[in-house]
């Protein structure tokens, strides 16, 4: 799948540059769809896959972070980088399904 997606990107490149353009603004977007759908929903995919899944179990809520003294004092025991924790502080006030942060991040 992953190939298709890379030939079809390629040939859309391509197709950009003739007289077809009107053609190919609609494939772009199926194109895009599909790549943000493939990352989305992958599980174990990737050596950091549970590294980040970790990292979301880790962080407080946004609203629980900010009950601190210190807004980033609850992150300085968890490892990355600041606004990477504070986006998942965020959607986790929304979810605790670790998924969401691959289709935000895609």
């Amino acid at each position: 799948m992953l190939i298709v997606l890379h030939l079809s990107s390629f040939l859309l490149a391509l197709m950009s540059f003739t007289s077809a353009k009107r053609a190919v603004q609609p494939l772009s977007f199926v194109v895009v769809f599909a790549a943000i759908l493939l990352v989305g929903i992958s599980y174990d995919m990737g050596m950091d896959y549970f590294a980040y899944k970790k990292i979301y179990e880790l962080v407080p809520t946004l609203s629980d972070a900010l009950t601190y003294q210190s807004a980033f004092k609850s992150y300085d025991q968890i490892h990355g980088e600041v606004g990477f924790l504070i986006l998942n502080s965020f959607l986790k006030e929304f979810t605790s399904n670790h998924n969401i942060i691959y289709f935000v991040n895609s």
